[in-house]
């Protein structure tokens, strides 16, 4: 009866382990989502800000037909940032897939939490009837 007793409290240890160890993971998968989410927004204001500054280039070349010298370095300059906008839009596609990933890795946390919160409340449940008998 002792060691189904000691039994128990160590498992329930565990458990609370267990508990603590997911609660904090699920504390950190949500600073990474925020930290993401910072991420995607921040992506976002630089892909705004280099399609205005693309559409300036744009306006400039407009302006300068006459200069060929001119319209040859606005076009690289307008290459270049349309590489900069085809990287920062495949990051944040890279980033949209982590932040799926995350949120699903924090609802597998939270289901893992309700099922030790459940494990625990039987194995409660389990010691309080053997202690009363």
């Amino acid at each position: 009866m002792r060691d189904l007793s000691n039994e128990e409290k160590h498992e329930n240890q565990r458990q609370g382990k267990l508990n603590e160890k997911l609660q904090s993971e699920v504390v950190g998968l949500r600073k990474d989502k925020e930290k993401q989410l910072n991420e995607i927004l921040e992506l976002q204001n630089q892909t705004i800000e280099l399609k205005e500054q693309l559409s300036e280039v744009l306006a400039k070349v407009d302006a300068a037909l006459g200069a060929e010298e001119m319209l040859t370095t606005l076009t690289e300059k307008n290459l270049k940032l349309e590489e900069v906008i085809e990287q920062m839009e495949e990051e944040k596609s890279d980033l949209e897939t982590l932040h799926e990933m995350n949120e699903e890795l924090q609802e597998n946390a939270r289901e893992t939490e309700l099922e030790l919160r459940e494990e625990l409340d039987l194995t409660n449940a389990r010691l309080l009837e053997v202690g009363s008998l």
